[in-house]
C-alpha cells in the first residue's frame, strides 16, 4: 500500500515538473521571438478578414483552407506563439496588406485588407514538453527567418519585396461618381417609402367611420401610436406597420373596436413614417465615402457612422510598415 502512495506521488511530481518546465520553455520562447519580425520562408495562406487562419507546416509543406496565397518570402511580426507537446503555434500579421474589389451597382471598388496567419510548426515528438529553447529555435529556422526590426528584416536576402497593388488611375474620380449614384439610390428609396407611406395613410381615410365602438378604439390606437419613435434612416425605410402594431385589446372582443384601435395606429404610423422621411434624403456634396454604411437621420440629411475598421481618413491609404515596428 505504502509503494503505491510513493508510486502516485512521484508521479504527481513528474507531471507538475513537466508542466512547470514546458511553462518556463514557452515564456523563453515567447521572450525570444514575440514583437519580432521575420521572413516566412515557406507559402502561407490567408483569408485576411481579420482572423489568424491555420497554416499547418508538416515535412516542408503547408496545408490550409484559407483562400490568399503568399509565395515564400512574406514579411511578418510575430504578434504571439503558443507552445503545446509537439507543435508550436506563430501567431503572425503580414507586414503588407492586399487590395481586394467588389461591385456596387455598375462601380468596382477597391479596400485594404490586412492578413494573419497561424503558422503551426510540426515539433520532434516531446521537444515542446522538455526540449531546449535553443533546439527549438533551430528548428524554427526552416519556416522562416527572423530579425530585431522590420528595417533589418527588410534587409534580408529572402524577402520577396511584395508590395500591394496600387489603386486604378482616377480611383478618387471613380469614389465621387460613386457617392453621386449612392445617394440617388437611398434618395429613391427614401422617396418610394414616403409615397407609399402617404397612400397607405390615406387609404386609412377612406373607411373611417362614424360608429361609437370604432372611434373609441380609434381614439385608442392613436394615443398607442404617437409614442413610436425612430431615427434610424435604414429602419425607417425598412418598417412595416404589421411588425410594430399593438394587437386589439377590447375586453369584450368588439369587432368595430378593434378595427378602429389597428386603424387609428396604421393612420399615426404612416404620417410619422412620411415625416421621419423626409429627414433621410441625402445630398452627395455632404461626402459620403467608402466604410461609411449605419446612417441615421439628422438636420442635414444622413449621418454616415464608420463601418468598416480598415477604413482611414483620407484617400489613398499609404503602404504598410513605414517604419521599424
Amino acid at each position: 500500500m505504502r509503494s503505491h502512495l510513493y508510486l502516485l506521488i512521484l508521479t504527481l511530481l513528474s507531471v507538475q515538473l513537466t508542466t512547470g518546465y514546458a511553462s518556463v520553455l514557452e515564456d523563453q520562447l515567447e521572450r525570444e521571438l514575440k514583437g519580432s519580425w521575420c521572413v516566412v520562408l515557406v507559402e502561407v495562406y490567408s483569408d485576411c478578414t481579420g482572423f489568424y487562419n491555420n497554416n499547418e507546416f508538416v515535412g516542408g509543406r503547408v496545408a490550409s483552407k484559407a483562400d490568399q496565397r503568399f509565395p515564400p518570402g512574406e514579411l511578418a511580426k510575430i504578434d504571439k506563439i503558443n507552445l503545446k507537446r509537439s507543435r508550436l503555434d506563430l501567431f503572425m500579421s503580414l507586414a503588407e496588406p492586399i487590395l481586394t474589389g467588389h461591385t456596387d451597382g455598375p462601380f468596382m471598388l477597391y479596400e485594404e485588407r490586412r492578413c494573419k496567419v497561424q503558422l503551426i510548426i510540426e515539433l520532434p515528438r516531446d521537444m515542446g514538453k522538455n526540449g531546449s529553447p535553443e533546439l527549438i529555435l533551430e528548428h524554427v529556422t526552416t519556416a522562416l527567418e527572423t530579425a530585431p526590426t522590420l528595417g533589418a528584416a527588410q534587409a534580408l536576402e529572402s524577402w520577396n519585396q511584395r508590395t500591394r497593388e496600387p489603386y486604378p488611375d482616377d480611383y478618387e474620380l471613380t469614389l465621387a461618381q460613386y457617392e453621386v449614384w449612392k445617394a440617388e439610390q437611398i434618395n429613391a428609396a427614401v422617396s418610394a417609402r414616403a409615397a407609399r407611406a402617404h397612400q397607405d395613410a390615406i387609404g386609412v381615410t377612406t373607411h373611417i367611420r362614424h360608429d361609437r365602438a370604432y372611434l373609441a378604439g380609434f381614439a385608442m390606437g392613436v394615443e398607442k401610436m404617437r409614442s413610436w419613435d425612430e431615427h434610424d434612416c435604414v429602419a425607417l425605410v425598412e418598417a412595416r406597420f404589421d411588425r410594430i402594431a399593438d394587437r386589439p385589446r377590447d375586453s369584450n372582443g368588439k369587432k368595430g373596436w378593434n378595427e378602429g384601435y389597428r386603424d387609428g395606429q396604421e393612420l399615426v404610423f404612416n404620417l410619422y413614417l412620411a415625416d421621419l422621411l423626409q429627414g433621410c434624403y441625402v445630398d452627395p456634396g455632404l461626402g459620403m465615402i467608402m466604410g461609411y454604411d449605419s446612417c441615421k437621420p439628422g438636420r442635414k440629411g444622413w449621418q454616415f457612422e464608420l463601418d468598416a475598421p480598415h477604413a482611414e481618413p483620407g484617400y489613398p491609404p499609404g503602404p504598410a510598415g513605414s517604419g521599424d515596428g
